[in-house]
């Protein structure tokens, strides 16, 4: 099994804070480790990152400060301005340049993104309702071949 939880992106940001939850997940991912070793129970986070979060990396950041593992924090965003807060959505474009932010300072181990409510997609950018296609605008960013990767892969050969 695989297991995932998707809290709010403040309750990874903040050890000692309250978070709605009404639990720390600092303290489930202490604890929560299978039987006889250090392997954790939750695989990964789907931090819910709306409210303007996606809009730069300084939020994510935060949260890696905390001690997560980035490969375990994922990028939650709104994929369509009418699903959430009127200050959570952040255009394709925009979250495409955060996303390679994000990787550059995680050094490419960067979690990933996911989408709230696939159905309407790329609904508020697009004239045509597809999906696919803010799908794919997200995965050019996760997945465009950065500068610093180059390097960093011709230091390890």
């Amino acid at each position: 099994f695989i297991l995932t939880m998707a809290p709010l992106a403040s309750a990874l940001a903040h050890k000692d804070g309250q978070n709605l939850s009404g639990f720390s997940y600092f303290t489930l991912d202490e604890f929560a480790t299978a039987p006889g070793s250090d392997a954790k129970l939750v695989h990964w986070y789907n931090g819910m990152f709306y409210g303007g979060f996606a809009r730069g990396p300084p939020f994510y950041e935060s949260v890696m400060e905390q001690g997560w593992d980035p490969e375990r924090v994922v990028l939650g965003v709104l994929d369509c301005k009418d699903d959430g807060q009127p200050n959570g959505f952040v255009h394709v474009e925009d979250l495409g340049e955060t996303i390679k932010g994000l990787r550059r300072a995680t050094r490419d181990s960067f979690g990933g993104v996911s989408g709230w409510e696939y159905w309407d997609a790329g609904q508020s950018e697009y004239e045509k309702i597809e999906p696919w296609m803010w799908v794919k605008k997200v995965g050019e960013a996760l997945f465009e071949e950065l500068p610093y990767v180059e390097e960093v892969k011709s230091e390890l050969r």
